[in-house]
């Protein structure tokens, strides 16, 4: 996986693998480049594959309940047609991808900057 530019908190090739993994579950095919976008708790990733730009977002595994019901609210929501970053789903319908204490969501990456906190905010 030549070409990389990652910051990592984690071990590269651990992290690499992981993020593999996770585009492999939702079928986004092979992993070109990805760069940490932020985060404390939970931290995301912009990945770019061969198929397309996606976020890649980790969850603490004792965030699981919560995002299990941020999901039952996205689905409400996109039921209405209600505009919002959805979660993609896996060819086995899971949005929730779980490998061991691994938990990751993915979304399609969307035209636009990353905000980044100004004094105000």
């Amino acid at each position: 996986m030549g070409g990389m530019s990652m910051n990592w908190s984690l071990d590269d090739e651990v992290l690499q693998k992981k993020l593999v993994a996770v585009a492999r579950y939702f079928e986004f095919g092979s992993l070109l480049s990805s760069r940490r976008a932020g985060g404390y708790a939970n931290t995301t990733y912009f990945v770019t594959t061969d198929k397309g730009e996606y976020v890649i977002k980790w969850f603490l595994p004792a965030k699981l309940e919560k995002l299990q019901q941020e999901l039952l609210y996205l689905q409400r929501l996109k039921q209405h047609g209600f505009p919002a970053a959805y979660y993609y789903q896996a060819p086995d319908d899971a949005s929730i991808y779980q490998q061991g204490n691994d938990i990751a969501v993915a979304m399609k990456k969307l035209p636009g900057r990353h905000p980044h906190p100004t004094k105000e905010v």
